[in-house]
């Protein structure tokens, strides 16, 4: 059993060194906070309007749209099953209100029922969740780079130009 902790331990440290490394990368770099942000809430957008395809989908777009796709990747993965099982049954509730779907009660478990009194209520649900969400990601990932990091490197650059000036 102690082999077994040990192994989930240093799996879990992996991963956690791996993010600390991608988040440097972004940090790194001179990107504006702006495409962060944006990115990564494209990234939590297409994980809650698209599950099943998310990540695949998301790097398309990314693709497409020359998006910072490390921000992308992450605000996929935000939108993880420990997530999902929080936003799903509120992304059902809000698209069951909208369309005045009372009750899935008594309905077979494979039919067309059943299908349209879960699957609209929440793809209505999980849309309008993708957008709330991908907003709201957006402020906090823009204000939180912006603050830590981008500001550090415009500072830095200040610094340097000041040098370079008093060195002439």
């Amino acid at each position: 059993m102690k082999r077994v902790h040990q192994a989930i331990h240093k799996t879990f440290q992996e991963h956690h060194e791996w993010i600390k490394g991608k988040l440097r990368e972004i940090a790194e770099k001179e990107t504006s906070p702006h495409d962060v942000a944006i990115a990564f809430s494209i990234g939590v957008f297409i994980a809650l309007a698209t599950p099943g395809i998310d990540l695949l989908l998301a790097l398309l777009v990314g693709y497409l749209l020359r998006l910072h796709k490390i921000a992308l990747v992450f605000g996929v993965a935000l939108i993880n099953p420990l997530t999902t099982a929080f936003i799903y049954p509120l992304s059902f509730k809000l698209g069951q209100h909208i369309v005045r779907y009372e009750s899935v009660e008594g309905t077979a478990f494979f039919s067309l029922e059943t299908l349209r009194n879960i699957g609209v209520p929440l793809l209505i649900g999980n849309f309008i969740m993708a957008l709330l969400l991908g907003v709201l990601a957006y402020g906090i990932v823009y204000l939180v780079y912006y603050l830590t990091h981008y500001r550090q490197i415009q500072e830095r650059k200040k610094q340097k130009a000041f040098k370079a000036e008093s060195q002439k």
